[in-house]
């Protein structure tokens, strides 16, 4: 006997059991009723329980149960995973372009990333550095209003009108759509864009941190994104601490110390050996950092007096070499 919309809940529930399987986690079909359908989760080999599936034909709407699961973890991977797949509503037969974004701010930098997936294969990633001086002070929120108007751009060069939009900030939405006032810059500029681009997109809302595939990889490029530019500033400041550590000790030298020059550590301080003609006298370390630009530092001299003649010595070389 067929039970009442038996095919469309085979059909919803074989889905949710495909992305639990992406996910790590397995589950078969136990009971099938009118407008229900059972399912048992199973987790490393063991069963965790149950959920119910509901559909009501006259709202067209999908629902999930989770009361009956033994676990509070599980049931959050669950629920994460319903979420994500958009599963409460009815497929619309059109295949829906999904675009994961995030932003990311590490040390000064901020960058941008986003994956862009057709159902369920990834076919782009793209990731970068903000230059945009009016993000500086927002951070990684710079990065996401970034990350959703390149998801956008990357629409527009396709041709693309639909596209759903996954994002762990709530207020990227709330400014697109005008829930929120933009009284910045950085925002008005991104509520003007958007208010701009003829595409529709579905809005969904993740929780940052959870163990959602797609968003965790949209943070790691938004990390490489502000990396790259992290990287580039490294090498421009080994660049000139080398030049002027090598500078500073023929500076030295030909003011009668010798120096031993052993090279740059850590990316961000050249260490010098001195001695007077006479004796070991420690090691000057000069330090260039964002934080730090050309600062010696005396810690590891052995003979204490010497730091003020350095120091008069290091303003001498700066005068010489400005």
């Amino acid at each position: 006997m067929a039970y009442k919309c038996e095919e469309q809940l085979k059909l919803k529930a074989n889905g949710f059991l495909k992305k639990l399987k992406e996910e790590g986690i397995d589950g078969e079909i136990k009971q099938i009723g009118d407008y229900l359908i059972r399912l048992e989760i199973i987790a490393e080999g063991e069963s965790c329980g149950y959920v119910n599936l509901y559909y009501s034909p006259k709202k067209d709407e999908y629902t999930l149960k989770t009361n009956q699961l033994e676990q509070k973890s599980i049931t959050k991977r669950i629920l994460i995973v319903w979420d994500c797949a958009n599963l409460s509503s009815k497929p619309t037969g059109e295949e829906e372009y999904k675009i994961y974004v995030d932003g990311s701010y590490l040390d000064g930098n901020i960058g941008y990333g986003l994956v862009v997936l057709k159902g369920d294969k990834v076919v782009d990633e793209l990731s970068g550095y903000v230059s945009d001086p009016d993000a500086q002070d927002s951070r990684q929120v710079g990065g996401e209003l970034v990350a959703t108007q390149e998801a956008v751009r990357w629409c527009q060069q396709r041709g693309i009108k639909r596209v759903a939009i996954y994002y762990d900030l709530e207020n990227i939405k709330k400014w697109a759509t005008g829930e929120y006032k933009t009284n910045k810059p950085l925002t008005q500029n991104f509520k003007d864009f958007m208010d701009s681009v003829n595409i529709e997109i579905n809005w969904h809302k993740v929780k940052a941190h959870t163990g959602v595939k797609w968003n965790e990889r949209a943070d790691e490029l938004a990390k490489a994104g502000a990396a790259s530019q992290e990287s580039t500033n490294n090498n421009s400041l080994v660049d000139e601490l080398d030049k002027k550590a090598k500078e500073f000790s023929d500076y030295l030298q030909r003011r009668g110390y010798s120096v031993d020059y052993k090279g740059i550590y850590n990316l961000q301080a050249a260490k010098l050996g001195l001695d007077d003609g006479f004796q070991n006298i420690g090691h000057l370390n000069i330090y260039n950092t964002k934080k730090l630009h050309l600062v010696p530092k005396y810690h590891e001299l052995r003979d204490k007096f010497r730091q003020d003649e350095l120091e008069k010595l290091w303003q001498e070389f700066l005068t010489i070499k400005s």
